[in-house]
Formats: structure tokens, sequence, C-alpha cells
């Protein structure tokens, strides 16, 4: 994931830092979609694989017990958990195979996976917690 900065005293709000982490990710979906050869569709599809890694991470350490605590909709974070536990399985898989017509299948397996997830956190979760109260600013600083 790319090292977030932040000039003393900015502050940032959880929801504009993993709304960047998802334009990140998407656009490297993209890329992968632009490439003409296979190895590299392999190389961005490694990269998009370390940023959903750390992305993940983020999410389920921080974000996602605050989003509990603040909404009491454990269905929300159960759907988005199992998410990322599918996405988690494709990527252990695609780390493993050389680039080629198969990478490429189950790498559009995971995109469509990823960008459905990003919609619901961005039109479902995102909306709700933000109109929950929670100090946004303060878990922003945590996740950065």
């Amino acid at each position: 994931m790319a090292m977030r900065t932040m000039e003393l005293g900015e502050r940032v709000g959880a929801l504009d830092i993993l709304r960047d982490d998802h334009d990140r990710i998407r656009d490297l979906f993209r890329q992968f979609d632009d490439m003409e050869d296979d190895q590299s569709r392999k190389m961005v599809g490694d990269q998009a694989i370390e940023e959903l890694e750390a992305h993940s991470a983020v999410e389920e350490n921080i974000f996602y017990p605050e989003v509990l605590r603040a909404l009491e909709d454990s269905a929300l974070i159960t759907e988005a958990r199992a998410s990322h536990h599918m996405a988690k399985i494709l990527a252990q898989e695609l780390k493993w195979l050389p680039a080629g017509e198969h990478y490429n299948a189950k790498f559009k397996l995971l995109t469509k996976g990823v960008i459905d997830h990003i919609k619901m956190e961005e039109s479902v979760m995102f909306p709700q917690f933000e109109g929950s109260g929670a100090d946004l600013q303060d878990i922003g600083l945590r996740i950065a």
C-alpha cells in the first residue's frame, strides 16, 4: 500500500483514506485490463494483491471493529469479512500461479468480487458509518 504521509497537524478522515485505497485498487484493475502481455498483467496483478492485503488488514483490524461498535450491525460486518475471506483465497492462489490464461481468469474473478465489495462499502457501509457520530478523524489517524 502506498505510504500515507500527513503534514504536521493535518487531519485525515478514515473514509477519505479508505476511498483513496479503493481508487488505487480500481486503478490497478484498469491497468491489468489495459495490459497487452501476460507478464505485465502478472506484475500489475501482484501489485494489486499487495494493495488488497494491506487494505484488508486495516479494515479488519481498525475499521470494521469501529463500524461494529458504532452501528451494531453484525450482518454488515459478517458480509464484509466474508468478501475479504474469498479475496484472500483467490489472492493466495494467484501468488503461486505463473503468468498466463489461468492467472488472468482467476484475477478477473478477484476483480469482480473486490469491485462488488467496494460498491457495498461505499454505498451502504460508509454512509451509515459517516452518520453514526464516530470520530472519523481519530480513526483516520490510527489508519494512517
